[in-house]
């Protein structure tokens, strides 16, 4: 269970990781600074 565990906390991060690069990227795209 303890290696569910670690890839399920894994996986989270991962997605948290994602998320903030395109929450990012959606604000820079939003104040039209790229192209």
């Amino acid at each position: 269970m303890r290696d569910l565990t670690r890839l399920a906390a894994r996986l989270l991060a991962t997605l948290l990781s994602a998320a903030a690069v395109v929450a990012v990227y959606l604000l820079v795209l939003s104040r039209g600074t790229l192209p």
